[in-house]
Parts: structure tokens; sequence; C-alpha cells
């Protein structure tokens, strides 16, 4: 079975003899170029031309976006513009933290201290050739998740490492001998735990980064290896370091960015030329689908329109 993944092929499935080999056909998909078939819908597992059939299998096709070039770059950000942009946002939600405050970590003026203290990096992420984009979707993005994060995260995050030790101990567990596992009771399972959360500066679930960084390795945004969401290691270590790199965390924001728009269907990857409805269904797709989605999506984008005024 040939599962286009988005695009159009023909014919959907063929019947042949095991050991036979077939001619795989050459899907089509608007926007996007063919980048081959995979045994996983991830895009691991390629394979080639004619292909031998050893039994029932679904074949996925993999595409790359078809690149638009940007029309426009960023530049750095002057100082100078600190001031006007801190009072534009105190304007706009207060000059305090989040109600309530004694559990919320940041004030605006503290979220854009973090933020400005990365603006080189990010505006170098955001002009990576073939790949730009407007640096102020990244900005509102952390901006708004700086500004929102509290004490309930910090807990989250306290639960997954409980469960990553746990998967751990039960690792070493397994891996010993047969009168160490008469000896030593198989490690209980801690109450309560959570297996993922949102973490680091662009509160992000190790899910979610994954999945960015696939879909990064398949726009060809990233030459790496494919990462499994199902695979407790390949969660942690995404995990790991979104909440302890904040410049991985930022990439991690940059790369989401180009998932939430192939996750909307977009044909382009232009973002300097979606008009303000692209723009917002893009950022409200960071949070999700749905209302809480689409209402999130508004708010950031009238962050993002701050950052645009005084980024210039």
């Amino acid at each position: 079975t040939y599962n286009a993944n988005g695009g159009t092929v023909s014919p959907a499935s063929q019947t042949v003899n095991a050991g036979s080999s077939v001619t795989l056909p050459t899907p089509t998909r608007s926007g996007y170029t063919f980048s081959g078939w995979s045994t996983n819908q991830s895009g691991s597992g390629k394979v080639n031309s004619p292909y031998t059939v050893n039994g029932n299998v679904t074949l996925y096709a993999g595409w790359t976006a078809a690149a638009t070039p940007p029309t426009s770059t960023n530049k750095y950000f002057n100082s100078a513009n600190k001031g006007q942009l801190v009072s534009a946002f105190n304007s706009l939600l207060g000059s305090g933290k989040r109600s309530p405050s004694v559990v919320h970590h940041y004030t605006p003026a503290q979220a854009i201290d973090i933020i400005l203290s990365y603006d080189s990096y990010i505006t170098d992420l955001c002009n990576t050739s073939g790949f730009q984009i407007p640096k102020e979707l990244v900005q509102s993005l952390l901006l708004r998740e700086l500004w929102c994060l509290n004490e309930a995260d910090d807990l989250g995050d306290a639960l997954v490492i409980l469960y990553f030790g746990w998967e751990e101990q039960r690792e070493y567990w397994h891996n010993q001998s047969a009168v160490y596992q008469m000896i030593h009771e198989y490690p209980k399972s801690p109450l309560p735990f959570h297996d993922d959360s949102s973490t680091g500066l662009g509160q992000m679930f190790a899910r979610t980064g994954i999945s960015a960084h696939n879909n990064a390795i398949q726009i060809g945004l990233l030459n790496s290896s494919y990462l499994s969401a199902e695979n407790w290691k390949d969660r942690k270590q995404m995990w790991d370091e979104l909440r302890a790199d904040d410049g991985f965390s930022i990439k991690m924001v940059y790369y989401e960015l180009f998932n939430c728009a192939s996750k909307n269907g977009e044909s382009s990857l232009d973002f300097f030329n979606y008009s303000a409805s692209q723009l917002k269904a893009l950022l409200a797709r960071y949070n999700g689908s749905g209302a809480d989605a689409t209402q999130y999506g508004n708010e950031v984008y009238e962050y993002y329109l701050i950052f645009s005024q005084y980024n210039a």
C-alpha cells in the first residue's frame, strides 16, 4: 500500500508475489518535492525503486517543501528602542507578573530582557539561508511562554524527572543477572509522574520537539537522524536539551514554526509574505488546535506586531 502522506499517488496499492520487485510510483503534492519512500511515516526506513516485496507493507511518501525565497531579512535589535518596546508591552499586559503574581515568574520587562539577551542568536537563526523567517515570530512565542511560566510548570518538570529516573532504574534492573533480579525488587513506578511536560524557554513538550526535529529533516533544514516520540530515550534526550539549553530551546521554537506551517497545510514557507490570518493560524498552531489555540494565536499576533514595530 502507498500512503501519499498528504499528496496523491497512483496506483494506491499493488499486489505482487513475495520476493518480487516492483517499480515504485512517483506521488505528487502541491508546493512540495517528493523525497522518496519510507517504511515509517516519520521518514525513517528509506527504500529505493525497484523495491523487493517480502510481505504486506505500507510505504510512506516523504516531502520537501518547495523553497520560496524570502523577501526580507532580519536586523539586530537597536538597544535604543528597548524603553519603547517595554512600555508598549506594559501598556498591553501590565507592568507586573501575570495574575496570580505569587506563582508566575516574570514581568513583561523581565521576559523581554531574557529575549533580548539572545537577540544575536535569534537574528542569525532566523536569517538561515533558504529558511529565513521574521524573527518576531520567535520573539513573540518566547514572550508569551515566559510571561505565563509558573510554579505548575516547575511541578510538571519535577514529575517528568521522576519518570525518566524510573525508566533508567528499570533499564538497569533488566540488564542485571537473574540472581540480582531475585534479590532486588523491580523498581516501582513513582506516583504521580508525567512522561512529558512543556519545558525550557519555549515551553515545549519533548514529543512536539521530536515532531519539529523530524519535520526539519524532511524539509532539508536539518541534517540529523530521526527520533521517535514513542522511545523514552529519545524523549529524554529531547526533553533534557529543551530544559537545560536555552539556545537549543530557541532553535526548537524556530523549527516548530516550520512544523506548524506543515500541520496547517501551507504550501509556502515564506512567512514574510503571510497574511495576518495565516500568521495568526501559524502562531495558534504552536499551542495546538481548537478555540483556546485560536485565542492564543490572536494574542501572540499582537505581540508580533509590537516586536515588528520596534525591531525596525
